[in-house]
């Protein structure tokens, strides 16, 4: 017996266009699949009170210490 394994690409791309940065750089998730991995990695970011993600982008700031995610106090 003989089975076809066939390979299908995501071509969903939904996402794109939706997160563009200031230089016009395209930071949105390129397919459903990434969207949908990021949203199960948030709900685990937010039990550990780690950062969330939403795009392929970055934003900067100065943390307290080198073992946290939470910012300095101003002032």
């Amino acid at each position: 017996m003989t089975h076809k394994i066939t390979c299908r690409v995501n071509r969903d791309h939904s996402s794109k266009g939706q997160k563009i940065d200031a230089d016009g750089r395209d930071l949105s998730f390129p397919n459903a699949e990434e969207v949908f991995v990021i949203q199960m990695t948030n709900q685990v970011a937010a039990r550990l009170g780690e950062d969330r993600r939403s795009n392929y982008g970055r934003s900067y700031y100065p943390t307290r210490g080198v073992l946290t995610t939470k910012r300095t106090k101003k002032g």
